[in-house]
């Protein structure tokens, strides 16, 4: 590794890495304006506004970017042995409080339609523990945790290529998996507790 390498994996903080999680943020804000205002019924203004929603669409996969870059510099070259436990520990128990949450919350949104109590069944219960179902905010954080878990594969595979130099290798093959998935994966399912749970 040469110094300007160690100095960068040294360097913790990045004041850009801020304005780009700001910019990633106000996205954030602009696609979820834009959702409301598509229920306008004037198509001047669907057309306007679904345009300002695709352009936005870029905050989830920055976020993502921005979670990766922070990896990198955190805990390449070498993986610490605690890698998994530290990163769990953050997004484990908001992901599992805020899928109770929603949970209940789904309760009383029921009674409030149908005027019954209806207590979640057992598969509904379990899929929203394992597939972020209790909420459509959810997937998110089941991102993160994919990230975290697929991280130092990823980052194993790619000290390997870049040794030899092939680094791209790993950006093509991304690149051509995302392709199949975007195209393949909105009819891809599984049944879990009398639920389809689609992979897309």
């Amino acid at each position: 590794m040469d110094i300007q390498e160690s100095t960068a994996h040294q360097k913790k903080h990045f004041v850009e890495i801020d304005y780009l999680r700001c910019f990633a943020i106000l996205a954030v804000i602009a696609i979820h304006t834009a959702a409301a205002l598509t229920r306008v019924e004037n198509p001047a203004n669907f057309f306007a506004v679904s345009i300002w929603q695709n352009i936005s669409s870029f905050a989830v996969p920055l976020f993502i970017c921005i979670s990766g870059f922070v990896l990198y510099l955190s805990y390449n070259p070498k993986l610490k042995g605690n890698f998994y436990q530290k990163r769990f520990q953050r997004i484990i128990p908001p992901y599992l409080i805020f899928t109770v949450i929603f949970l209940i919350a789904n309760i009383f949104k029921s009674y409030v339609v149908t005027g019954v109590f209806q207590l979640p069944s057992f598969g509904t219960i379990i899929n929203a523990f394992l597939f972020a179902t209790s909420n459509e905010h959810m997937w998110f954080f089941l991102i993160i945790i994919e990230l975290y878990l697929l991280y130092p594969i990823l980052s194993a595979i790619y000290s390997k290529l870049a040794e030899k130099n092939i680094d791209w290798i790993l950006l093509v093959a991304g690149f051509i998996i995302q392709i199949f998935w975007n195209t393949f994966s909105g009819n891809l399912a599984i049944f879990i507790n009398g639920a389809d749970i689609y992979l897309s």
